[in-house]
């Protein structure tokens, strides 16, 4: 087994048990599709934030880690890969803008998201 798929295969099973927040991404390209990602791995901002990401009064900032190969589905021709501008909605129906994607060496992504909204919808 090579590196890439381990560290793939260790990729599902940490989101799968440990991914807490379903994202769904609103690219800001015209004509594509948005990009639904459940289980993303949700970074503890405490430095940051008061709140806890699902909280009624959701978080200034929240930090997400996801791998497109663990996503139910694969990306189809109409979805691209979160990109600085696009914005999110959480499963609390918070309204975010991706303000940073940090790319890592084995497919996976970090994506940093501020609030828009000023709670829970």
């Amino acid at each position: 087994m090579s590196f890439s798929t381990t560290v793939s295969a260790l990729d599902t099973i940490c989101q799968s048990l440990f991914g807490e927040i379903s994202i769904t991404i609103h690219p800001s390209a015209a004509g594509y599709s948005d990009l639904a990602i459940p289980n993303a791995i949700s970074r503890d901002p405490t430095l940051e934030d008061d709140y806890n990401p699902l909280s009624p009064q959701g978080v200034s900032n929240l930090i997400l880690f996801f791998n497109p190969a663990t996503l139910p589905t694969p990306l189809s021709p109409t979805q691209l890969l979160p990109a600085h501008g696009d914005t999110a909605t959480a499963s609390n129906g918070v309204k975010y803008s991706l303000s940073r994607v940090k790319p890592d060496n084995e497919g996976g992504y970090v994506l940093y998201l501020r609030r828009t909204s000023p709670g829970a919808i």
